[in-house]
């Protein structure tokens, strides 16, 4: 803060002289010759543009498009100050006006890449995309092209949804400029919204070597490497954001998953608590303090965070499906548990785990036809998980349909053959059994919870 407060003294304090200056100059008396009444007229515009590019890095852009407008008014063709007008106003949102201003001021100076960037922003908030692009293609591909016109074209072909054209824009790029870190940063950002998650972690990575001190570009970086399962180099790297000055709430959540899946869980409570306070209890705080809880079996405090969860977002579908499949495997609150399946199902209703979840809170209430349509639902969307399975065998086996119980566990067995519930279930039914791998151990409901009530 008192950075700023220094900041703001030394532009009041720079736009005090100009102010002065120009009424300086306003008060010169009329020059004798053509040439000087130019100059003069010039240096008016200039301290006219001068004080309103101040006034806009302030963000006082009604009061700097003032100063451009005088200046204008004075030099009506100065490509800068049409460029900075069309540019305050798009800042105000008066988007009709932007584009009537910077179409007259690339009338006079149609090469200029700063005026062409403007106009290129201006279609981009009037979402007229392919005005964008025509205007941005062929100075955003040749060679030494600014880094803002090249960001302006992804971000267009983006917004298109051709992930995979931006991304070769990028790549092209960077492998012409390969020290730009900004271009690193945007091939990366354009792989990450193409799913290519290990490629936007090397290439942010290249990026970080090229610009060490960008604090924005190791935030992304540590959250991607604890998202992609590389919680060992992304911890490293979030820590001294965390325990630095502002930390985001996605850094530190991020942190705390990290810290969960290292086997950590206090410390990933004490980043998730950090984050409360700086930041209030948010939806993105509940699901990380659910999760925490959940790595760290912890299945009644899981529970309870998830239900927090679901204060906040009614609709979270991972909340839902947990809290269902927990209360359906207890035996607890079955009415409530279905009512938060049925909703996931309406989420979601392609899923198999949550078509899993929906059918045994069913069997729990001994609703078995409904439960057993919901699981066959689930085995024919792709359901081959063996708690899926068993738990289809469990209600063939309730409805009296023996052989298909019987079935339906043999399927699950060769899913998973060391599931000892079962190998159990098939014993008493008198199924022949496979002989049991060595070391077979019951998976049981620890396997079925992770896999239908876990984050999917």
């Amino acid at each position: 803060m008192a950075r700023r407060r220094l900041r703001t003294r030394g532009a009041s304090r720079t736009i005090a002289l100009l102010t002065l200056l120009l009424v300086a100059g306003l008060a010169m008396p009329a020059a004798g010759t053509q040439e000087a009444r130019r100059i003069e007229r010039s240096a008016q515009a200039y301290l006219h543009y001068s004080l309103g590019r101040l006034m806009e890095i302030e963000g006082a852009y009604s009061e700097a498009l003032v100063q451009y407008r005088r200046a204008a008014s004075i030099d009506s063709r100065h490509c800068e100050i049409g460029t900075a007008v069309a540019r305050t106003l798009l800042a105000l949102g008066r988007t009709d006006e932007a584009l009537e201003a910077i179409l007259g001021a690339r009338g006079e100076c149609p090469e200029d890449l700063a005026a062409l960037a403007v106009q290129a922003r201006v279609h981009l908030a009037r979402d007229e995309l392919r005005e964008a692009e025509a205007i941005l293609y062929g100075p955003a591909w040749e060679d030494g092209a600014p880094g803002a016109l090249i960001a302006l074209l992804g971000q267009t072909l983006v917004s298109q949804g051709r992930i995979e054209s931006a991304e070769e824009l990028y790549r092209t790029k960077a492998s012409v400029d390969s020290l730009a870190p900004r271009i690193a940063f945007l091939h990366a950002s354009a792989l990450l919204i193409a799913g290519k998650l290990e490629e936007a972690a090397d290439e942010l990575k290249r990026a970080k070597r090229l610009d060490p001190e960008n604090r924005e570009l190791d935030g992304l970086l540590g959250r991607l490497l604890v998202d992609i399962g590389k919680p060992e180099e992304g911890v490293p790297i979030l820590v001294p954001i965390a325990d630095g000055a502002h930390p985001t709430a996605e850094e530190l959540t991020a942190l705390a998953r990290g810290y969960s899946a290292l086997g950590e869980p206090e410390l990933a409570l004490d980043r998730v608590d950090q984050a409360e306070r700086v930041h209030g209890k948010t939806r993105g705080t509940a699901i990380a303090r659910a999760g925490v809880h959940h790595d760290a079996g912890n299945e009644d405090a899981a529970l309870a965070a998830y239900e927090a969860v679901l204060e906040i977002d009614p609709d979270y579908l991972v909340a839902l499906n947990y809290v269902a499949y927990s209360l359906a495997d207890a035996g607890k609150d079955l009415d409530r548990a279905a009512g938060f399946a049925e909703r996931a199902v309406e989420i979601a209703p392609d899923n198999p785990f949550i078509r899993d979840t929906l059918g045994w809170a069913y069997f729990r209430l001994g609703r078995l036809e409904e439960a057993g349509a919901e699981l066959e639902t689930a085995v024919e969307l792709g359901g081959t998980d063996a708690v899926i399975l068993e738990h289809l065998g469990d209600v063939y086996r309730d409805l009296g349909r023996i052989e298909d119980a019987v079935e339906a566990w043999s399927r699950a067995l060769a899913s998973e053959p060391d599931r000892e519930s079962t190998r159990e279930r098939l014993e008493s039914a008198g199924a022949e059994l496979p002989e049991a791998p060595a070391g077979a151990g019951d998976a049981g409901r620890a396997g079925g919870t992770t896999g239908s009530g876990g984050e999917q």
